[in-house]
C-alpha cells in the first residue's frame, strides 16, 4: 500500500509540474494561451490527478477525524494542513470540472469567456495538488498504514 501511495504521489506531482511548465511556457509558443490542443490531452490525466489528490486528501481528513482530533482540542499543524489542504482541493476541483465541461462540452454561448477562468484556477490547483502529493509521497515513506 505504501508503494501504491508513493507511486500515486509521485504522478501528482509530476502532472503538478508539467501543468504549470505548460501554463507558463504556452505564452511563447501558442497565442491563445490554454487553447491549446495539447490540453484537450493533458486535462484528462489533470482530471486523473485532481481526483487522486481529492481521494488522498478525503481519507487524511476521515483519519484526522476518526483520531478523535478536532479543532475542541486545539489547532494543530497537522489539523489546519490536512483541512486546507481537503477543502482547497475540494473547490478547486469543481471549478476545474466545470470549467472544462463547459468549455468542452456545454453549448456554445461564450466558449472564450470560459478560458479566461484557467488563470485562476490552474494557479492554486497546481500549488493544492503538488502539495498534495508530496504529502502522499512523504506519508508514504513513514507511514505503513
Amino acid at each position: 500500500m505504501a508503494y501504491i501511495r508513493g507511486a500515486v504521489g509521485i504522478y501528482i506531482v509530476a502532472l503538478a509540474a508539467v501543468v504549470a511548465t505548460l501554463f507558463v511556457t504556452a505564452a511563447f509558443y501558442h497565442r491563445a494561451g490554454t487553447d491549446y490542443p495539447i490540453w484537450d490531452i493533458l486535462n484528462w490525466f489533470w482530471a486523473a490527478a485532481l481526483l487522486l489528490t481529492l481521494t488522498a486528501n478525503a481519507h487524511f481528513k476521515l483519519a484526522l477525524d476518526r483520531s478523535g482530533h478536532g479543532p475542541d482540542r486545539g489547532v494543530t499543524r497537522e489539523y489546519l494542513e490536512t483541512n486546507v489542504l481537503f477543502y482547497a482541493s475540494l473547490v478547486l476541483s469543481i471549478l476545474f470540472f466545470w470549467n472544462w465541461f463547459v468549455q468542452n462540452w456545454g453549448e456554445d454561448t461564450g466558449a472564450a469567456n470560459t478560458l479566461s477562468m484557467w488563470p485562476f484556477i490552474n494557479p492554486p490547483l497546481v500549488a493544492v495538488a503538488a502539495a498534495s502529493g508530496l504529502r502522499l509521497w512523504r506519508r508514504s515513506r513513514t507511514h505503513a498504514d
